[in-house]
């Protein structure tokens, strides 16, 4: 990954999108000290997604799992964590939910906290609001786009994870996986 680039990850539900996401997001910081903002209604409350962050971070879970013998995390090694990732990782919720308000907010972080990547997760809980009379196809085209040269203006690395429609029955394809398709993201080739 790189800044100026945009890459979309979408998959069937349940498939683990946005935690694949998460660790993307703790390894480059971690690894490249990169620093993030991440806009994730699909994770808020935001201690729940700095939950799910500390736990990827330190490899094991935040409380105790008797039953297959895991210990959970020590208080230290919660508060190490948090400290790793606050320098890292900026959890956004804009106080207004379009994607304007959203990439307003997010151009804020970015040049006041020096951020090497944002993510958008999910693509279907930002706000969107289609203009009378366009198409969906239309407004998708148009918002990627103007995700895309924020990307390269601001030469900061994006990612969005989208959730497909649900797969039509009997879609499998070889393997017993389904494969996802443009139009099965807010029906768009834009995608």
């Amino acid at each position: 990954i790189a800044g100026g680039m945009t890459m979309t990850l979408s998959g069937v539900p349940g498939s683990g999108k946005s935690r694949l996401m998460d660790n993307i997001i703790v390894y480059t910081a971690i690894h490249h000290g990169w620093r993030w903002a991440v806009c994730s209604p699909e994770s808020w409350p935001l201690k729940l997604h700095a939950k799910h962050l500390i736990q990827i971070y330190a490899g094991a879970p935040l409380n105790d799992f008797p039953e297959i013998g895991m210990p959970g995390m020590s208080e230290r090694a919660v508060l190490d964590a948090l400290d790793k990732l606050n320098r890292n990782i900026t959890l956004v919720k804009p106080d207004v939910m379009s994607l304007d308000g959203i990439m307003a907010t997010m151009d804020k972080v970015v040049l006041s906290e020096g951020v090497n990547g944002i993510v958008l997760d999910p693509w279907n809980r930002l706000g969107h609001r289609t203009p009378s009379g366009m198409s969906m196809t239309n407004y998708v085209g148009m918002a990627l786009a103007e995700i895309k040269n924020f990307s390269q203006h601001r030469d900061v690395f994006t990612g969005i994870v989208a959730h497909p429609r649900k797969p039509d029955a009997g879609r499998e394809e070889e393997g017993g996986f389904v494969s996802i398709k443009p139009y099965d993201i807010a029906e768009s080739h834009n995608f």
